[in-house]
């Protein structure tokens, strides 16, 4: 019932247009996904240097502790594998997390959980005590080894669920105004009215010059053309979760978030000349009304 009573809203609104995200303009977000596979060759790259360093600089000192240390060797290895990959993708995430950039955090810490769970597991399935003076560096050995085939199962994973949270988002022009709906875990949908909307604001990259893509935002009214903050409502409460892998975290006043403004459509120029004709009319009758208030005043 709610469904039909919306869907003849919208028709009343005399529906302009129904587009959603293109795959190319979500292309930065899939190059994001693969960070755990950039991170994997950091990492790699991170320990040759220090091993290298190590053998250049060091060659006598790990043996020369060795009588007063007797695992100094596997602290040195352990340590190693504490810088990369485990310190690399730790600090990956915690940087994607910082900067709200879902992309990055979630493959950086889907690699590394199921990189240490599957560790954990082996270790403990060959009979050995985790707790135990071997056991760190045999752990920290598995991670190091099983991270790499895990950060192509998490880049995979993100990148599915990135195309899922894509396919989900639909924007709706009408004469009314800008219709935003999508997300995966629960589907929101707001509505930015025409009188709201002051101008509209093109942006477009490179790659979106030439795949013919971009973002569209709406900007208020208000002085400046301050940029238009839009709550998600779903099921008549304010609700700013449900996004897919930690979307609605990175949403702020303003924000490129594609369930905020129309982020990376298909040839843009037309969809911003469309608004611009959708909030013309709105600033018609502001002109009528001034002139109107001009001659009012000028008759006194």
């Amino acid at each position: 019932m709610m469904d039909t009573t919306r869907g003849q809203a919208e028709r009343s609104d005399s529906v302009l247009l129904v587009t959603n995200p293109d795959s190319r303009g979500f292309i930065y977000k899939y190059i994001l996904a693969l960070t755990p596979l950039f991170l994997v060759v950091l990492s790699w790259i991170v320990r040759v240097i220090i091993y290298g360093i190590i053998n250049a600089f060091f060659p006598s000192v790990i043996p020369s502790l060795t009588p007063f240390v007797p695992n100094m060797g596997s602290l040195t290895d352990m340590m190693i594998l504490m810088i990369a990959p485990f310190g690399i993708f730790f600090l990956a995430a915690c940087a994607g997390w910082v900067m709200k950039v879902p992309e990055v955090w979630a493959g950086s810490a889907l690699s590394l959980g199921l990189g240490g769970v599957a560790g954990l597991l082996l270790v403990k399935g060959i009979g050995a005590p985790l707790i135990s003076a071997g056991n760190p560096i045999e752990i920290l050995q598995w991670i190091g080894f099983l991270i790499q085939p895990f950060s192509i199962v998490a880049a995979i994973i993100v990148i599915a669920w990135i195309e899922k949270f894509r396919r989900s988002i639909r924007y709706t022009i009408t004469k009314a105004g800008v219709r935003i709906k999508g997300g995966v875990w629960r589907q929101q949908e707001h509505m930015i009215p025409r009188h709201q909307i002051g101008r509209v604001v093109m942006e477009q990259d490179r790659l979106g010059s030439i795949f013919r893509t971009g973002t569209i935002i709406p900007l208020g009214t208000g002085p400046g053309g301050s940029e238009i903050s839009t709550g998600a409502v779903s099921e008549g409460r304010n609700d700013n979760a449900g996004a897919g892998l930690g979307y609605a975290k990175s949403r702020h006043r303003g924000s490129r978030h594609p369930l905020d403004c129309l982020y990376g459509i298909r040839e843009p120029e037309k969809v911003m000349a469309l608004l611009e004709q959708v909030i013309c009319p709105s600033a018609e009758r502001g002109e009528e009304q001034v002139s109107h208030l001009k001659k009012m005043y000028d008759k006194r």
